[in-house]
């Protein structure tokens, strides 16, 4: 009998799903776009707040990402067949959860350098990318080759915008909570405005007065506090996923390491 969704997209990625390894993987690539998103929307504030980093600045800073990631990425499928897909994406995750980690406890601490150590580590995230797409290209027949594009595609979207949004509320929360115990919110108009957000926060700094500084100091510690809670969150996330990922990740034709990489597979990552 044909269930309701049978041959529906929504249908068909469910049952892609449901093939052996096929969910692990999509959550590895999820966390994946989860903490690259949320990396790329957060950071450019972060150290235009902190570092007080013009725009074209904050681009450069971006750099030590791709020194690493770009290399990666191209390597990822030859040590996937001779090790592995499971400790290859392993790797990855891990990277990508350090990398995120660094990243919030030094940026704040050590500057700049802090974050450049944190950005070159989570540039291991590359790779996996490519031997995970390819996975879940193997473990679905040649019919279902449109269904493990629909499930690469979908996953990677999910990733980008529960990663943007996850992330931006965790910064914010972090944000307000340190503003709320430098300053005085309940009270103080001034605090209430410089709660909403740290461009505000810096504009309420010259109608302050002689408090200037501890307001101008609330607000960049709230900036660093609001960055240390956003990348702890895509580091927990980026743990998730490596646990979740080498328990549900068994034996199958993604995960041998005889495997040669498929065209569609890499057509996918490429897009």
């Amino acid at each position: 009998m044909v269930g309701p969704d049978e041959g529906t997209a929504d249908g068909s990625v469910r049952r892609g799903l449901a093939e052996e390894g096929v969910a692990a993987a999509a959550l590895a690539i999820w966390a994946v776009f989860f903490g690259l998103y949320a990396l790329a929307f957060l950071c450019f504030q972060y150290q235009a707040f902190a570092p007080n980093f013009s725009p074209l600045k904050s681009a450069l800073g971006m750099i030590p990402l791709a020194v690493l990631m770009i290399p990666l990425a191209v390597a990822g499928p030859g040590l996937a067949r001779r090790y592995g897909v499971r400790p290859v994406v392993a790797c990855s995750l891990l990277m990508g959860g350090l990398g995120a980690a660094i990243a919030g406890v030094l940026g704040p601490s050590q500057g700049y350098w802090g974050l450049a150590v944190g950005f070159f580590i989570f540039g291991g995230i590359g790779l996996g990318g490519a031997p995970v797409t390819e996975a879940i290209t193997q473990r679905l027949p040649a019919a279902k080759q449109g269904v493990a594009s629909a499930v690469n595609n979908l996953t990677r979207e999910l990733g980008a915008v529960f990663g943007v949004a996850v992330t931006g509320t965790a910064f914010n929360m972090g944000y307000r909570h340190e503003i709320s115990a430098a300053l005085d919110p309940a009270t103080d108009p001034l605090s209430e405005l410089a709660r909403e957000s740290p461009a505000a926060g810096l504009a309420v700094v010259p109608q302050a007065g002689p408090e200037a500084p501890r307001y101008l100091q609330a607000v960049l510690d709230g900036v660093d506090t609001a960055w240390l809670a956003a990348m702890g969150t895509v580091a927990a996330f980026f743990a998730l996923a490596g646990i979740v990922f080498v328990r549900a990740f068994g034996a199958g034709p993604g995960a041998s390491q005889d495997s040669e990489p498929s065209s569609t597979a890499s057509m996918t990552q490429a897009t």
